[in-house]
């Protein structure tokens, strides 16, 4: 009878010391991110100088660059300029610009995660507890019994 229950509390012992953790291995997928920055960025040109000028002994005078005409005429005693943008005018700008272009790549990492309980291994976990510290409580009364049933007899 006593080898019973001395291998009883090996057992419980045992038991005790077993868990229901488990890990399980999510893959996790790798992830890349690619972003631009494209800088914008503005700039001062300056233009090809075009001075010019004319003489004439008539009562009109018409001048012109790329990028814009003029005329002058003489009528009545009254002198009469126009200036004027050609509509096709243009110029050409190069711009430059910087185009940063970054790629982020995140490897897989192995994260553990816990299996949820059941609710009867939850009960198991719950009761087990209790009866812990019930065997415990059991055993620190049994030992109590003892030292003073040896010191009386």
């Amino acid at each position: 009878m006593r080898t019973a229950g001395i291998f009883l509390l090996y057992v419980l012992a045992l038991l005790s010391l077993a868990s229901c953790r488990q890990v399980r291995y999510i893959p996790v997928e790798t992830v890349r991110v690619d972003s631009t920055v494209v800088h914008d960025t503005s700039m001062y040109v300056r233009l090809v100088p075009y001075k010019d000028s004319t003489a004439t002994r008539d009562t009109s005078s018409f001048l012109s660059n790329p990028y814009a005409y003029s005329w002058a005429r003489w009528s009545d005693g009254l002198l009469q300029h126009s200036l004027g943008i050609w509509p096709t005018a243009t110029t050409q700008v190069k711009v430059p610009y910087f185009i940063d272009r970054y790629v982020t790549i995140t490897q897989p990492q192995i994260v553990e995660v816990e299996k949820e309980l059941s609710k009867w291994q939850q009960f198991k976990q719950d009761v087990g507890g209790v009866a812990i510290f019930g065997l415990l409580g059991l055993i620190i009364f049994l030992v109590v019994y003892v030292v003073v049933y040896v010191r009386r007899h």
